[in-house]
């Protein structure tokens, strides 16, 4: 979960309080300050006073980051359906390689890596090595979804490569 200390303070400066005001009897001004900051992430009793204070739900001002990297990997998607492939790769490029916490989101990230390098820049090679780090770095379900798309995205490689002995062992 992130914070959103910016929607904090819209919120403080809605009900026409101030720093100190918000924090009386509840945390320092300072505390405040560093919140709206995005600098201090308080604890979960302090945030909800703070809250209730501001006549506000906690869903207001914080911003669950796996949906955030999850609509960024739906837009990739959908850029790449399109054939937009720059504007992919710019939303893939602005994901930092510490947002990739689960296996889920590493997973998601080298399979549209390979799905660039496959269809953009047709190195298939690149493709191919991506695809790998999918298939061999994370563990098997029956029902993960990359792991199917990436297998076909394999096969799709090799029969780009023009090598279908390659592409029929794979699907």
């Amino acid at each position: 979960m992130k914070l959103r200390g910016d929607q904090l303070k819209t919120f403080r400066k809605n009900k026409g309080l101030s720093q100190k005001q918000l924090a009386q009897g509840i945390c320092t001004q300072a505390t405040i300050s560093l919140i709206e900051k995005n600098n201090k992430v308080p604890g979960m009793t302090i945030l909800a006073q703070l809250c209730a204070r501001l006549g506000i739900s906690l869903a207001q001002i914080l911003v669950d980051e796996n949906q955030v990297l999850t609509d960024v990997f739906t837009t990739i998607d959908r850029l790449i359906l399109q054939k937009q492939y720059d504007a992919a790769t710019d939303q893939l490029n602005n994901i930092g390689i510490k947002q990739l916490q689960s296996r889920y989101d590493k997973q998601r990230y080298y399979y549209f890596l390979g799905m660039l390098q496959l269809e953009q820049n047709k190195d298939y090679d690149e493709a191919l090595f991506n695809f790998e780090l999918v298939l061999q770095q994370f563990p098997v379900a029956d029902d993960d979804i990359y792991q199917i798309m990436t297998t076909i995205a394999v096969g799709t490689a090799w029969f780009y490569k023009d090598d279908s002995n390659q592409a029929k062992k794979i699907c």
